[in-house]
């Protein structure tokens, strides 16, 4: 929450934080998605006009006190059910799920990843990595096209 618009690079597309800014002490880059780029070019004089204290993240104007309690009033106002009180109540680590499963989905890289998340070791990035019953079975039909691939290959060019 104390981002400052110091450490948006728009040009290069980046947030670049300190070691100070993140939880694990350490310098990184985060890249700043397509259409989060398209919203700040828009708007980024707005916003930055707006804000006297040049923090990035505001609510009418004013930085905001605590993440979690704007959370909360903005998944209440929106009908969505909220924390572990109820079964599929979002949390904000759903945020942190949803975004390394996508990125596994799409083909990326394990290790850009949890550079990009600030995951130190494996272990953590497989925590927030979920599974679905649909990529299970993909996972066994590509199993069976490659068998079937692999049984119709002529036996004699397999021969050294």
């Amino acid at each position: 929450m104390n981002l400052t618009w110091d450490k948006v690079d728009l040009k290069n597309r980046m947030f670049k934080l300190e070691a100070t800014d993140t939880k694990e002490g350490k310098a990184k880059t985060v890249p700043i998605s397509g259409e989060v780029f398209k919203i700040l070019t828009q708007g980024d004089r707005r916003l930055r006009d707006a804000n006297e204290e040049d923090h990035f993240f505001l609510y009418y104007g004013k930085t905001i006190g605590h993440f979690t309690t704007a959370l909360k009033r903005a998944c209440e106002n929106a009908g969505i059910l909220w924390g572990k009180k109820g079964k599929g109540g979002f949390l904000f680590h759903d945020l942190r799920h949803t975004f390394v499963t996508d990125m596994r989905r799409a083909g990326v890289a394990r290790t850009v990843t949890m550079e990009i998340t600030g995951h130190a070791i494996t272990d953590m990035n497989a925590r927030y990595d979920t599974v679905e019953d649909f990529e299970k079975l993909d996972a066994i039909r590509m199993l069976e096209k490659f068998r079937s691939v692999d049984e119709n290959v002529d036996q004699k060019t397999l021969t050294v």
